[in-house]
């Protein structure tokens, strides 16, 4: 087990470092390792500390999408919608978040015009 992996196991009381976790700390990756830790930390929690399960977006783009994005998500990072209190999120997280509903507030009416056409079985609109 690495220091990333053992990192992970110590942030649980020593009687919730079951087998499944120490062998998870062995074979899976760090990423799996912290999730399934975090989900044993999280069931010790009230919901609304519960922090979240990861998962690795990767996608291919342009450098300079990527620049902008990059940008975009420092600058958001300092807004009151991403600096509202809440610990369960990385700040990078929220932003992340924050575009997420600015698009589907932005495009509400023709993205709901395409569920309709996806459901319909049609083809594009």
């Amino acid at each position: 087990m690495g220091i990333s992996r053992a990192a992970q196991v110590a942030r649980l009381e020593p009687t919730d470092r079951t087998p499944e976790i120490r062998k998870a700390a062995v074979t899976r990756s760090v990423l799996e390792v912290r999730n399934q830790v975090q989900q044993k930390l999280n069931a010790k929690l009230p919901p609304t500390e519960h922090k979240p399960i990861l998962s690795l977006l990767a996608i291919n783009l342009p450098e300079d999408y990527v620049t902008e994005f990059e940008e975009l998500i420092e600058l958001l990072g300092h807004t009151d919608g991403a600096r509202d209190g809440d610990s369960t999120q990385s700040i990078r997280a929220k932003p992340f978040k924050l575009m997420l509903i600015g698009a589907n507030e932005y495009w509400a009416q023709e993205i709901a015009a395409v569920m309709r056409q996806m459901k319909s079985g049609g083809s594009d609109p």
